[in-house]
């Protein structure tokens, strides 16, 4: 049997892939036995540019399968046996160090792991420890490996079969909601009919003479992956996919009452992009140009089982995730709406973009309203909607501070802050926080090198991805306190330090931590002293209807153009400097501080809601950042001026993770940012003077503040200069520590300071007073 030819994707005949795939069935099948819908789901996933996850007891066949899906497809096949004690380097790889006798160099050479393949089967994944897992989910999703600080990209297609076992538990790992997020499929390997059985046992207790003929290869599948992309999806099929998700959350107005008394959380924005592509993969492999509700519909328990977190309630009366989605494919209608969605973000302004060294600090930031609508529009072409997240990110950029943004998995926090620092023409890194993730993982460590031809061996430090201008450190809470304080050690010292030596952090140098708010479960929160350490608490929630029809028609479509840059590290860094020096008004500063003593209910004359609610307040950090918000939020907007608005507007993410509420309040349901948002309404403004005499204070002030920093700016480097001259000088006049003297009058030796110079001394001999310069020695 021939292998099957399919042309490039812009010609592929849909008639011949779906007589392809038959024929690959048809192949699999002679070796696997009674597992049509496994197959199928692993096809599709696969053609979806997704990965699967097999659940299933030991022994049906997941292993074989898999080895047969990669032979039909003519396809690299390895398989890894999760196990405790594997570490990341087993999966991706590792640097071996190779000496050349001739030229006696020495150079370390990758030597690429099995997950260097086109199909892996990461069997029995939940045995190994999180570190290890995080590697393999960072390939998934990247479709690279980074090691030695040097990213390596995986052969395409790269498929990722990961296999559980449902019923042994002990003694694993079971995967975080956001690792299990990056599965495309959770399919549920049963077992098969009495009959089926019978054939399974007949064929593996006899010669079995089949053999798996190639059907298609590596660069077919790739042209049909691409084609799944740019296949048009009609706009009600999207919009019933973006329905069924948003029904799956029980704090939607619109979902049925069996999903609110049931699930505690519902499926991400992820899902939806699933749910489309595995309706577009489901098209192509049945030959059909056009996908239906009904694909949708026969991948959706797939897609959403793993996705949907029951409660006690539904525990307790053995309601499983899968029968919640049968319920849901029956309550949500077809959507009546054909009409085309439609996304226009702002054209992106392609003029050339630089802010002058020497211009007048007042115009420099009136400019910076220019910027900053510059950075949403490009942004926007990645990103649909959070464009709060957005600004309080890029005000914590201005005001040198860092963000712990809280939200569940799949709102594209990693995409949002990789897209920010593409615009800023910054340095990218992320780092998934695990349990079993060392400090050194995060810094850097010291290696030993030798000389072989002197034999002097010295410590040479590895930086590890902390050096970086933006960090995204994910899931922070999972990692232990250890590991915690030396990222935290680094935000606020901006400084590394390892083997007694202190490494300067590369300005600027912003921390973005996430966090789930839902799983805590073997978490290690962050103490108050280490929140304090963070400018903002973002909160992230779910986009709305109209934002989240958009993000799933895009992101299952065309590739979205990538943004440009806007400004640099070298502009970031003057801008900070004159966020800084912004002036603010002294009936500002009152509100600040009125506002933040009025978190604590110690304070005489603190509100009810205070007294009543609050355990702890704010300490003095946070109206330092108020302050450094404000002033961010107004050079932001091209202000120079800074007001009680731009207070309010950063309060609630600078307080809310300062304030910590008493039991009654968790009783009651009432939640920092409520006593926030109630603060801010019943505090009274301070009396202002008129806004036209404000803004000329202001940018007097401005300006002089800037000419004193230039001042002093230059006065330190003429300082440099002089001590870069001061040991040639000082070498000539150095003093002596002591002086030798000699006594006048009875000849007596004697040591005295060189401070002693020009002045009296008396001899404790004789008790001759005399003058110290006329008797040295």
């Amino acid at each position: 049997m021939t292998q099957t030819q399919i042309p490039p994707h812009e010609a592929i005949d849909l008639k011949a892939t779906a007589q392809a795939f038959e024929r690959v069935r048809t192949e699999v099948n002679k070796i696997v036995i009674g597992q049509p819908t496994v197959i199928e789901q692993i096809l599709t996933a696969l053609l979806g540019r997704g990965h699967c996850l097999l659940i299933g007891v030991p022994g049906l066949a997941k292993t074989v399968m898999a080895k047969a899906v990669a032979d039909a497809l003519d396809m690299q096949f390895n398989r890894i046996q999760f196990t405790p004690d594997l570490m990341p380097s087993d999966i991706t790889g590792t640097n071996v160090l190779e000496h050349d006798p001739d030229t006696g160099a020495k150079e370390f050479r990758f030597i690429p792991g099995p997950v260097f393949t086109n199909i892996l089967l990461a069997d029995e994944i939940n045995r190994t420890p999180p570190k290890t897992q995080a590697s393999l989910l960072e390939a998934m999703q990247e479709r690279q490996v980074t090691f030695g600080g040097e990213r390596r990209a995986l052969p395409a297609p790269f498929f990722t079969l990961a296999t559980q076992n449902p019923l042994e538990q002990e003694g694993t790992y079971p995967l975080p909601e956001a690792q299990l997020d990056r599965f495309m499929f959770s399919v549920i390997v049963s077992y098969t009919s009495h009959a089926d059985e019978n054939r399974i046992i007949l064929s593996t207790t006899q010669p079995n003479k089949a053999r798996i003929q190639k059907v298609l290869g590596a660069e077919q599948i790739v042209a049909m992956q691409k084609l799944v992309r740019q296949m048009d999806t009609p706009p009600e099929v999207v919009r019933y996919a973006t329905a069924l998700m948003r029904a799956t959350r029980p704090a939607e107005e619109s979902s049925p009452d069996f999903i609110k008394k049931f699930v505690d959380c519902g499926a991400g924005p992820r899902a939806g992009q699933y749910l489309v592509l595995a309706a577009k993969s489901r098209a192509v492999m049945m030959g059909r140009a056009v996908p239906l509700i009904e694909d949708v519909r026969a991948s959706a328990n797939a897609v959403l089982r793993h996705r949907m977190f029951t409660n006690f309630t539904a525990l307790s009366e053995n309601i499983t995730p899968d029968a919640l989605v049968d319920d849901l494919i029956k309550a949500v209608p077809a959507p009546s709406d054909k009409t085309q969605i439609v996304y226009n973000p702002p054209e992106p302004d392609d003029e050339p973009l630089s802010l002058d060294d020497h211009a007048d600090p007042v115009e420099l930031i009136r400019s910076m309203s220019q910027i900053t609508q510059r950075i949403r529009s490009e942004v926007q072409q990645v990103i649909v909607g959070q464009h709060d997240v957005l600004d309080l990110v890029t005000i914590s950029l201005l005001a040198s501070g860092h963000c712990l943004l809280v939200g569940v998995p799949g709102l594209a926090k990693t995409l949002l802050v990789q897209t920010l620092s593409d615009v800023m023409d910054l340095n990218f890194k992320r780092v998934q926080f695990t349990p079993d993730l060392m400090p050194s993982d995060i810094t850097g460590t010291d290696v030993m090198e030798s000389d072989e031809k002197t034999g002097h061996r010295e410590f040479r430090f590895i930086p590890g991805p902390i050096f970086a201008n933006i960090l995204l450190a994910d899931e922070i809470n999972r990692t232990p306190p250890k590991t915690q304080a030396a990222l935290l050690e680094a935000m606020q010292e901006r400084s590394v330090t390892t083997g007694g030596k202190t490494y300067p952090l590369t300005p600027p140098f912003l921390t973005l931590a996430t966090q789930n708010p839902l799983e805590q479960e073997g978490t290690y929160p962050l103490p108050e002293a280490q929140l304090d350490r963070f400018m903002f608490n973002i909160h992230l929630d779910y986009p709305s209807l109209e934002e989240e029809t958009v993000i799933i028609d895009r992101t299952t479509g065309f590739t979205p153009r990538q943004p440009k840059k806007v400004i640099g590290a070298a502009e970031i860094i003057r801008l900070q400097k004159v966020v800084r020096r912004v002036p603010i008004s002294s009936h500002v500063l009152t509100y600040v501080t009125s506002l933040v003593r009025a978190t604590r209910p110690q304070t005489k004359g603190a509100p009810k809601i205070i007294e009543k609610y609050v355990h702890c307040g704010a300490g003095p950090r946070a109206a330092q950042n108020l302050v450094l918000g404000a002033k961010a939020r107004a050079v932001m907007q091209g202000r120079v001026n800074v007001g009680v608005a731009d207070v309010r507007a950063v309060a609630v993410p600078v307080l809310r993770h300062r304030i910590f509420t008493n039991f009654l309040a968790d009783a009651e349901g009432v939640t920092p940012m409520s006593i926030v948002e109630e603060l801010i309404r019943i505090l009274p403004e301070p009396a202002a003077k008129d806004q036209k005499q404000l803004q000329a204070e202001a940018a007097a002030q401005t300006r002089a503040a800037m000419a004193e920093h230039a001042e002093q700016e230059q006065l330190s480097e003429e300082s440099a200069e002089r001590e870069a001259e001061a040991p040639v000088r000082e070498e000539k006049q150095t003093e002596p520590e002591t002086l030798s003297i000699r006594c006048p009058n009875c000849g007596q030796l004697a040591e005295l300071p060189h401070t002693a110079r020009g002045k009296k001394a008396k001899c404790w001999d004789c008790q001759q007073v005399f003058v110290v310069d006329e008797c040295l020695i």
